[in-house]
């Protein structure tokens, strides 16, 4: 397994955490929905939400939920714009694939926008393939992808 980025760290999200995932799902998501923050924090408490960070500062999150057997939903994964380019999206992508897997997860999927090209690089980048696309639309008509990686031994 790849190191995390230096004196990054990645841990449950308390309940202090809400504001900055509310915060951070605006400015992530906002384009798509203008109720994504309230989204992301309804989307974390009712799964398991990973938070990574640095001397104190949160630079992101990660939702991760089953929906099945062996099966788990990359629900929101949104890093802030200060900390993108150091690593913190793929440890945490990495972070939430190690959640699945240490509790019974064969798959990991998602959902993002073909449009959200830094994201769509990064999840290839760590194995997820195209499964599905095109079959609904955001807010200001950009286009889903499905993307799905097993998750091995």
């Amino acid at each position: 397994m790849t190191a995390l980025p230096a004196g990054v760290a990645i841990r449950l999200a308390a309940g202090t955490d809400v504001p900055f995932i509310r915060m951070l799902g605006d400015a992530a998501f906002g384009e798509y929905d203008r109720r994504a923050g309230e989204y992301s924090v309804a989307a974390s408490a009712r799964a398991t939400t990973l938070v990574a960070e640095r001397a104190g500062e949160s630079l992101g999150f990660a939702v991760v939920e089953r929906d099945g057997p062996g099966s788990f939903h990359l629900a929101a994964i949104a890093v802030t714009e200060s900390a993108r380019g150091m690593g913190v999206g793929s440890a945490l992508l990495r972070a939430a694939e190690a959640h699945a897997k240490s509790h019974g997860g064969t798959k990991l999927h998602l959902t993002t926008a073909d449009s959200n090209v830094a994201a769509l690089s990064v999840f290839q980048k760590a194995g997820l393939r195209q499964t599905r696309g095109g079959e609904g639309t955001y807010r200001r008509g950009q286009r889903s992808v499905r993307m799905e990686k097993t998750l091995g031994a």
